[in-house]
């Protein structure tokens, strides 16, 4: 096998095993495969790579995030004005739920979940207004205090508690508490919006996940074949 043909077999079964690698998102799958390249730089030597931001975590592992570091970066977060929280800053957080047998971006709800949803009332957005974004931040032009888009709703139904257990013993509730169905006509989807304060020190933390080794397994594999292209090049330079 040939430098170039050895090359192109790397990328694809690269491809492949992310693919069929577990506990990764479709959608992460999808860029991830598709940010791989090939690049020629001289007819000994062929590189496939991979620009993929997320590739290094899916390789060799993610730590465990505070999610909450978002209340320091985005403009959306919000202070809360009055109670026993008046003062911290929090972000309200959307949560699409995707219907049995759709599953890219998040698991499906369960079949009895997604009966009881298709008879809830509809809500939808109502119209748009402005806020003054919770950070305080202002325009360096303007020197007025930095404004975010608001959306204003007409709520219709939302699932009771208790139709699954909580995930996790922390919890407040199950996840699809309060969960509503939303859009016009045929486009529908369901919804859940969740709370992320400041206050909230041992929530929205994410696990660490261990790394999948994918591009190392895959060089494992082709050593073979490196080793075949190797000596084929070697007996046309030397005999």
């Amino acid at each position: 096998m040939l430098v170039a043909e050895t090359a192109v077999e790397v990328h694809n079964r690269w491809g492949q095993k992310v693919m069929h690698a577990n506990g990764i998102w479709a959608k992460e799958k999808h860029d991830y495969v598709h940010s791989l390249e090939i690049a020629k730089v001289h007819n000994l030597y062929h590189e496939v790579s991979t620009e993929y931001r997320y590739a290094g975590e899916i390789e060799k592992g993610r730590p465990a995030k505070d999610m909450k570091r978002m209340l320091d970066t985005s403009l959306k977060v919000r202070v809360a004005k009055g109670g026993q929280h008046a003062g911290q800053r929090y972000l309200i957080i959307p949560f699409r739920h995707n219907t049995p047998g759709n599953s890219a971006h998040a698991p499906a709800m369960p079949k009895h979940v997604y009966q009881m949803a298709k008879g809830l009332t509809r809500s939808r957005v109502a119209g748009q207004g402005k806020r003054l974004s919770g950070t305080g931040a202002m325009d360096i032009h303007t020197k007025k205090h930095l404004t975010v888009n608001q959306s204003q709703y007409k709520w219709g139904g939302r699932l009771p508690s208790g139709t699954v257990p909580k995930m996790k013993p922390h919890h407040t509730t199950d996840i699809y508490s309060n969960m509503v169905k939303m859009g016009i006509g045929g486009h529908t989807q369901y919804m859940t919006f969740r709370i992320m304060g400041e206050w909230q020190t041992d929530k929205w933390i994410t696990s660490p996940k261990p790394g999948k080794y994918i591009a190392q397994g895959v060089a494992r594999d082709m050593k073979p074949n490196f080793e075949e292209a190797a000596a084929s090049i070697a007996s046309h330079v030397f005999y």
